[in-house]
């Protein structure tokens, strides 16, 4: 089973009960006690954003689309992300260690929409892109596949293996 998480905004109604509970005193209801157990950013000189995550019921592991702009991780190795749009999927262990980063990126903007597990083990990202796609390895900085738009902004399908070696995109 493939769970995935999405990030929601807190609804009217949420916001007006809690602020109800907090003036009138009233307790909120009462619910399952979550641990935390681990968090990791994205932190560098400009915007960044994880779009969506997945888990791998069979590990735990947590993979993560996003996309960064105008940026150098170290994460990345050798890959430069300066003044562009770059999609990202990332790979961390169920204990929040970082495994690999692939970069998509290219001559415009890429993004990284959405992620999900295949039940054959693979790694699927959606995204948008303009101009040309270049689709790397999991800390490679060669290009591994490339698309190029037909028009002026274009949708892209990838498979990754979950060792983040790129497979296929179209």
């Amino acid at each position: 089973m493939l769970h995935r998480f999405r990030i929601r905004m807190v609804t009217t109604r949420g916001l007006l009960a809690l602020a109800t509970s907090l003036v009138l005193g009233l307790p909120m209801a009462q619910g399952q006690v979550h641990q935390w157990q681990w968090s990791r950013a994205i932190v560098s000189n400009g915007p960044e954003r994880f779009r969506e995550v997945a888990i791998d019921p069979s590990d735990g592991s947590v993979y993560t689309a996003g996309e960064v702009q105008n940026s150098f991780l170290t994460i990345l190795g050798t890959i430069n992300l300066v003044n562009q749009n770059q999609a990202l999927l990332t790979k961390y262990s169920d204990t929040g260690t970082h495994l690999w980063t692939a970069v998509i990126g290219g001559s415009s903007e890429e993004t990284g929409e959405d992620v999900a597990l295949g039940p054959d083990g693979k790694v699927y990202i959606t995204g948008t892109f303009k101009g040309t796609c270049h689709f790397y390895n999991a800390g490679g900085n060669t290009t591994a596949g490339i698309l190029n738009a037909a028009g002026n902004t274009d949708i892209y399908l990838a498979a990754y293996s979950a060792n983040g070696m790129f497979l296929w995109a179209q």
